[in-house]
């Protein structure tokens, strides 16, 4: 007898183990955030934050699930953003190996100084108004950022 009925037939193991993954995505960190929220440990997030304003003569299950799907989707929108980010490097620069070192370096230098950090943000501060994103033209003058960032 095969696995799933016939041959060919894979895909829905496929399917399976998709929806396996997805479920344990969304339910295991929703339910880890929620146990810390009601213990008084969870570290301030979108979930831990939305749980604390559930609005008790509301359903709260509704609630509970609307949580959890908003985490779950703001969590797979910034892995893909990491993901395709880190993608267009390695296309720009060429070596996988040399471009992930570069960067793995420079983000150990940002997080080991973080100095560097401030000194950034001041700079952005300065020449941004507030609610403006850094544009490759206004990137020229983030001097004092740009060498700071590069000396790592």
């Amino acid at each position: 007898m095969y696995r799933n009925g016939f041959p060919g037939a894979g895909f829905k193991r496929k399917a399976e183990d998709g929806i396996f993954c997805a479920r344990k995505m969304t339910e295991d960190p929703f339910r880890v955030t929620k146990e810390r929220t009601v213990a008084g440990t969870a570290t301030s997030s979108l979930a831990s934050v939305a749980l604390e304003q559930i609005e008790p003569t509301k359903d709260i299950a509704q609630q509970e699930e609307l949580i959890k799907a908003a985490s779950a989707m703001a969590h797979v929108g910034g892995t893909d953003t990491i993901v395709m980010t880190m993608g267009s490097f390695i296309l720009v620069n060429g070596t996988v190996l040399e471009v992930l070192m570069r960067t793995a370096n420079k983000i150990k230098a940002m997080l080991m100084n973080p100095d560097i950090q401030t000194e950034a943000q001041r700079e952005l501060d300065r020449v941004l108004a507030p609610g403006d994103l850094p544009t490759f033209p206004s990137s020229q003058i983030f001097h004092t950022s740009m060498q700071l960032f590069e000396r790592y």
